[in-house]
Order: C-alpha cells, then sequence, then structure tokens
C-alpha cells in the first residue's frame, strides 16, 4: 500500500516538471528578440507587443490546466488511499473475527480438557476412599465379632462347668440352672442384636430375635415371648421400610415357623408378625 501511494505520488511529481518545463519552451519560442545597438533605444513594435499578450494568456491558461490537473491527481490519490485504508480495516477486521472464533474454539477445547482431568481425577480419589473406607469398617466389624465371640465362648464354657457340677444336684437344681442358661443365651442374642442394629446390618439382628424367640419359647416365660415377638416386630417393620435390605428365603421360612408354634396371649402378635414376614423382599 505504502509503495503504491508513492508511485502515484513520484508520478504526479514527474508529470508537474513535464508541463512546467513543457510551457518554458513553449514561451521561449514564441518570443521575439529585439536588435540592440550600442548606445540605441530597443524598437518594438504594436504586433510584437499583441503577440506577447496573447502568450502570455496562453501561458495562463496552460497553468491553470496543469493545476486542474493536479488538484485531480490528488483527489484520485485520496480517493485511492481512503479506498485502502478502507479495505486494510475492512481485512482486519475480518481477521480479527477469525481469530477471536479460534480462540474460543481452543478455550473451549482446553476448558472440556480440564474438565475431563478433573473429573477422571475425582472419581478416582473418591473410588480410592470409598475402599479404604469399607476395608476400616470390615476389621472394626470383624473384631467386635471376634471380641464378642471370645466373651460369648468364655461364659458359656463357665456356665457349662457349672452345669456339669450340678448334674448330681436335684432334677429340680438342674432345671432351675437350665433355665439360667437359656436366659443368658438369649440376653445374649438381645445383645448380639443391639450391636446388628447399631452397625446397619438388619438381617442378622432379625436372626438374633429368632433364635431369642426359640429360646424364649423353650423357657416357656410369657413374659420373656412377649419381649421377644416386640423385638421381633421392630426388627421387620425396619426391613420392609428399607427394600434394598433383602432377606434370607431360609429365615423366612424359620420365623413362619416359629411365629407358628407360639400360643397363649402373644398368638395375636405372632399372627400380625407372621403377616408382615410373608412381604419382605426374600433374595433370588
Amino acid at each position: 500500500m505504502k509503495f503504491f501511494i508513492r508511485m502515484l505520488f513520484s508520478l504526479l511529481v514527474t508529470l508537474g516538471f513535464y508541463s512546467s518545463s513543457m510551457a518554458a519552451a513553449a514561451i521561449s519560442a514564441k518570443t521575439p528578440v529585439a536588435s540592440v545597438e550600442m548606445g540605441g533605444v530597443v524598437s518594438v513594435n504594436e504586433s510584437e507587443i499583441r503577440l506577447l499578450r496573447q502568450q502570455l494568456e496562453d501561458s495562463r491558461k496552460f497553468q491553470e490546466q496543469i493545476l486542474s490537473a493536479v488538484y485531480w491527481s490528488l483527489g484520485t490519490l485520496a480517493t485511492v488511499a481512503a479506498l485502502l485504508v478502507s479495505f486494510g480495516w475492512f481485512a482486519n477486521f475480518k481477521i480479527y473475527e477469525r481469530d477471536k472464533v479460534i480462540m474460543e474454539r481452543e478455550l473451549r477445547a482446553l476448558a472440556d480438557a480440564n474438565m475431563a482431568g478433573l473429573n477422571s481425577m475425582f472419581n478416582m480419589s473418591l473410588v480410592k476412599n470409598t475402599s479404604e473406607l469399607y476395608k476400616g469398617l470390615d476389621s472394626r466389624i470383624n473384631s467386635a465379632i471376634e471380641q464378642y465371640d471370645r466373651k460369648q465362648v468364655g461364659i458359656l464354657a463357665s456356665l457349662e462347668e457349672k452345669l456339669d457340677f450340678l448334674t448330681g444336684e436335684s432334677r429340680a437344681g438342674i432345671l432351675l440352672v437350665k433355665e439360667e442358661v437359656l436366659g443368658l443365651k438369649l440376653a445374649s442374642q438381645i445383645e448380639k442384636r443391639e450391636m446388628w442394629l447399631k452397625i446397619g446390618i438388619f438381617e442378622n439382628a432379625l436372626g438374633c430375635s429368632l433364635i431369642a424367640l426359640k429360646l424364649a419359647t423353650e423357657i416357656r416365660s410369657e413374659y420373656l415371648i412377649g419381649e421377644c415377638l416386640g423385638h421381633m416386630f421392630q426388627d421387620v417393620n425396619i426391613l420392609t421400610s428399607k427394600p434394598e435390605n433383602m432377606v434370607d428365603n431360609y429365615l423366612v421360612a424359620n420365623l413362619i415357623k416359629e411365629l407358628d408354634l407360639v400360643k397363649g396371649s402373644n398368638a395375636h402378635v405372632a399372627a400380625v408378625i407372621k403377616t408382615k414376614v410373608t412381604t419382605l423382599v426374600t433374595k433370588k
């Protein structure tokens, strides 16, 4: 663009100089030469004066034509310069818009890549933390179960020793000790049920309630049977309120079988529990 402007300016300057030189040559060619004598006076007739005036008028018209040509050339040059400036602005605007679209596309791709990386890191961290949490929970549950089993084994062993010691006593004493042992076993199952409830394994808690009901039936205590049915009723309600906690078919069959054996004042409660047990979600 600058090169084109320089070429136009050089062309106009050359044209001006050429016109001026042509005008000067024309004037010099038409001007008459007067004869001068040493110590005399120059004589010029009237026809030569008219000729000089005509040449002066022609020179003035020619200069006006040259100025007009120069003005038109400058106007053309200004128009071309304005067009070139407008074209340059338009081209720069289009390039700016294209670069903006390309930059926006690249930034969006970079943001998507960063988001995908963050999601991947978050998922990996979540899986790792969940795995560690489950491992810690399993170890704590297994440790608690082992401690409880050791404690119960020691209690049962001491009771069995006491029962063996009392075998030589009267039958009434033996039955009393047996009821005491069954009562301790029942209390152990109730305690174990509370532990399973705290952990959140409600199927095992229902199994402990079933064993406790069997022990209470063997003791033949209506009070203990009613208490065990109350625990069982609570466990069944918890399981029916949470369908995701499925129950083993074998456990459901044993529950129905044991509830059918309940007689007396607790028979109605047993029937109600039996109706709820049939609605439990069983494992396939």
